[in-house]
């Protein structure tokens, strides 16, 4: 399990590593690109269950604690489809993970990209989701 802490006062919310890296690239791109997120997650039962929203800003404190020494492969989909929750009635949030045609899967890596192929994509991309393959 990992951690996404936030503001002065460092709150945490406790997150497990995968999803939590996936997390991370959605919002540095999204707030690179100058757009404030509504980051939604539910409470763990410790804390009295139900969700919570946090309001984030460029100017938000924020440091992602992993408890894994690896930095897992990323799916590039599914940060693509975190990042997509962020227009959402409900804001940010973490949704299953998927594959190109959005279909779940078990935590598993998508395929690499040859480095052409993955060039010419870049450039047809918008500018906060051209981060992603700078991260």
């Amino acid at each position: 399990m990992g951690y996404l802490y936030y503001g002065a006062d460092a709150h945490a919310i406790e997150i497990e590593d995968r999803p939590l890296a996936h997390l991370r690239v959605a919002i540095l791109s999204l707030l690179r690109a100058g757009r404030s997120v509504a980051f939604t997650c539910p409470r763990s039962k410790d804390l009295g269950g139900g969700r919570e929203s946090i309001w984030i800003t460029p100017q938000t404190d924020l440091r992602f604690r992993f408890r894994g020494s690896r930095a897992p492969n990323l799916n590039e989909h599914w940060v693509r489809a975190i990042i997509a929750t962020n227009d959402s009635a409900a804001g940010l949030h973490l949704v299953p993970e998927c594959t190109q045609s959005n279909e779940p899967v078990p935590y598993q890596p998508a395929p690499r990209q040859s480095a052409s192929a993955s060039e010419s994509q870049r450039e047809q991309r918008p500018s906060h989701e051209r981060q992603l393959s700078k991260s």
